[in-house]
């Protein structure tokens, strides 16, 4: 679901060429495309639209160090890749590129964006479709936040916070009369028109909302299946650093 420029390998070459030997992985910035895709750039540029999610975040397009790069477009270090483990297959297709930036800054190494291999990234047109993948995306970031408390922020906890406040305000409703989700409400509304047209800030409102409420519900279901994991003692798929036996096996 994802398209690079013509020039991104030529650019690629150039890039590794003036790497400094600190750096362990590379790549450019993602756009989000489709019809959808100006709504989901209004919605992630701003923090209130994207809560610190790694994944989906529009930020400064400079060169700069990071810490997380999407697998999407990134170039890795072979050595760095060896000498960290690999890819730990129990994060298999959600998760696993978080959790090699981390590690990797574990290590000392650094992440590098660079804004001219940027590339296009088909997010889906349907929002059930769009609400399940950040949910998935929730349940990945709180294994994360247990796997990695070294690198992980606080501020990376906020939707898990979220979601307990509206918790809390559907729980007390009679009392409290929904003044805070009417808060919240009012802000994300304003947040919309603020970010665009107002012919499309309702939609850009139900984006939000629906993000939100998908995002924080995966993080609580990943702190209840991490729990359940826990009092059953269960046996992970696969050890937290894989050490793979051979290159081969890592390539």
């Amino acid at each position: 679901d994802c398209t690079v420029d013509e020039a991104w390998v030529d650019l690629t070459l150039q890039a590794v060429a003036q790497l400094p030997p600190s750096v362990a992985a590379f790549g450019g910035p993602w756009i989000p495309a489709g019809r959808s895709g100006q709504l989901f750039v209004a919605l992630f540029k701003t923090f209130f639209g994207h809560f610190n999610m790694p994944q989906i975040q529009l930020g400064d397009v400079s060169t700069r160090l990071v810490r997380h790069i999407p697998t999407a477009c990134v170039v890795y270090r072979r050595q760095d890749l060896v000498t960290a483990g690999n890819f730990d297959p129990h994060q298999a297709r959600v998760g696993e590129d978080l959790d090699m930036s981390y590690r990797l800054l574990s290590r000392g190494r650094e992440l590098m964006m660079m804004p001219e291999l940027r590339f296009l990234h088909y997010l889906p047109e349907n929002l059930s479709c769009w609400v399940g993948k950040i949910f998935t995306y929730g349940n990945a970031r709180i294994r994360m936040a247990f796997l990695h408390k070294d690198v992980m922020a606080v501020n990376y906890l906020l939707p898990i916070l979220f979601f307990i406040f509206l918790f809390l305000n559907a729980m007390f409703i009679a009392r409290w009369k929904a003044v805070p989700l009417a808060a919240y409400l009012l802000t994300a509304m304003s947040v919309s028109i603020f970010t665009a047209p107002s012919v499309k800030a309702f939609r850009i409102f139900g984006y939000m909302v629906a993000t939100h409420l998908a995002y924080s519900s995966g993080m609580v279901w990943g702190v209840c299946a991490l729990t359940y994991e826990k009092i059953l003692k269960r046996k992970q798929h696969a050890p937290r650093h894989c050490k793979p036996r051979s290159l081969e096996e890592t390539l």
